[in-house]
């Protein structure tokens, strides 16, 4: 890591997204394992999520606001 991704405007910043998290995780199911093993070799802070009990649970304690599409 650490240098800039290719295509990358001055100054711009990547962050992640809902829809793109949604997608991996909905979506695309069958690119779990692929993606998981990416994930593994990213040396970076990170935690698994693993059931959308867990999800909530990290939004109530974190003080999260959902996105819109998520709010019932």
């Amino acid at each position: 890591m650490g240098g800039r991704r290719f295509g990358a405007l001055d100054g711009g910043q990547d962050s992640i997204k809902f829809a793109m998290l949604h997608h991996i995780g909905v979506v695309t199911p069958e690119n779990r394992k692929r993606y998981a093993e990416i994930c593994r070799h990213i040396l970076l802070p990170k935690i698994y999520l693993r059931s959308i009990g867990t999800i909530n649970e990290c939004y109530r304690i974190w003080e999260l606001k959902r996105p819109p599409e998520m709010e019932s």
